[in-house]
């Protein structure tokens, strides 16, 4: 049997089709570690990521208690330790003197969301980020010689303590201190793991793992740069919704929308509308339909307004040429930008004939003498 023509290119491509449809289905998933909030439980590096006198510790946080520990360069020895927390509602650095010292910013974070931190220390001088934005600067002295690194509870004075309470994904440790700029582009776009002064990155996506189910055969975190500092989960249950391998971060994007079919079309007018289906984790904060007589119409041509908010919308297009053909799409935009539904096209009517006034005296003097006529005739028989 022999194929042509496009049958044969499709046979050819249908590998290369099977591999990109597996590859994509992997790189879907979107998984994270959650802490349930048990004292002690925590994911243990299996060797210490160096502690060095500039890093960064930075990633995706969605806190449930107003207590909770994220990340620590931990040590048995008395006060030798730096933690990034929760601490009253708050995200902190954490390095214990004589007198304590913190670096804080007031942003609450407890049961606000998925928020992004880094963290950041350039021998000692301290900024911390929240959501992209530097909220808080500080500095310390201490001379800190770590032995272990963990996420939630922290190696403290000789035994684990502290508790994570809460969902974390796309942890990394870097030792370097990133800039404000860096910072900002990490956040819309995650670490890859080859960065330069990428020390660990954890992703969490294990294909093994199903978010929420009985994970309690895949205990270990991989830390993705291949440097080797992988996580151990300890004193987790790995079942439930809580204490597990769950779903994780998902970045906003633009809406989704539909376009509706076009009704009352005249020579001038139509009405079609749209259906925002999905806000992209965003409000949206305009909506409508846009035309022109050219292909894919944008907000750069005629456009409506018609509202906010998902759900259906109906749009009227006015001044409209007779007899041409139009394309309309709907629009919907959020923070993330603006996203457009399908296409639809129609062509506007023929004007409706109209009679001058000046004919209707000739018409009327028509009708009259026709039924003059019929009445004439009638009467002959």
């Amino acid at each position: 049997m022999k194929i042509k023509g496009n049958a044969l290119k499709f046979a050819l491509m249908l590998p290369l089709i099977c591999l990109s449809l597996i590859f994509n289905q992997v790189n879907a998933q979107n998984y994270a570690a959650n802490f349930d909030g048990s004292s002690g439980q925590h994911i243990q590096t299996t060797t210490m990521i160096p502690f060095t006198a500039d890093y960064t510790v930075m990633g995706w946080i969605n806190i449930t208690g107003s207590t909770s520990r994220i990340f620590s360069w931990g040590s048995p020895n008395v006060n030798n330790y730096v933690n990034i927390e929760i601490y009253s509602n708050r995200l902190r650095l954490y390095v214990p003197t004589v007198s304590g010292a913190s670096v804080s910013p007031v942003i609450m974070f407890s049961n606000s969301g998925w928020r992004h931190f880094a963290v950041t220390a350039t021998s000692g001088s301290v900024k911390v980020y929240v959501d992209g934005v530097e909220e808080a600067t500080g500095s310390y002295s201490k001379v800190i010689t770590p032995t272990s690194t963990s996420f939630g509870a922290a190696l403290l004075n000789g035994s684990y303590q502290g508790k994570g309470d809460g969902t974390y994904d796309d942890l990394s440790v870097w030792n370097v201190a990133l800039t404000d700029v860096e910072i900002a582009n990490y956040m819309t776009t995650a670490p890859e793991g080859t960065e330069t002064g990428l020390a660990a990155l954890y992703n969490f996506n294990n294909p093994a793992v199903t978010p929420g189910g009985n994970n309690t055969s895949e205990t270990i975190v991989t830390d993705i740069t291949g440097n080797g500092y992988d996580g151990t989960f300890v004193s987790f249950p790995l079942t439930g919704d809580r204490g597990n391998w769950v779903g994780g971060y998902v970045p906003p994007s633009a809406p989704t929308v539909t376009t509706t079919a076009i009704t009352s079309i005249t020579d001038i007018t139509a009405m079609s509308g749209g259906d925002v289906t999905e806000n992209g984790g965003e409000s949206v904060t305009a909506r409508g339909i846009c035309w022109s007589t050219s292909e894919t119409p944008t907000l750069a041509d005629n456009f409506t307004e018609d509202g906010n908010g998902t759900g259906v919308f109906s749009s009227e297009m006015t001044g409209l040429t007779e007899q041409t053909t139009y394309y309309v799409r709907a629009y919907a935009t959020n923070s993330v930008g603006t996203s457009y539904g399908d296409e639809v096209s129609f062509d506007t009517m023929e004007p409706n004939p109209t009679v001058p006034v000046s004919d209707w005296g000739i018409a009327i003097g028509m009708m009259l003498i026709l039924g003059v006529t019929l009445i004439s005739k009638k009467s002959l028989f």
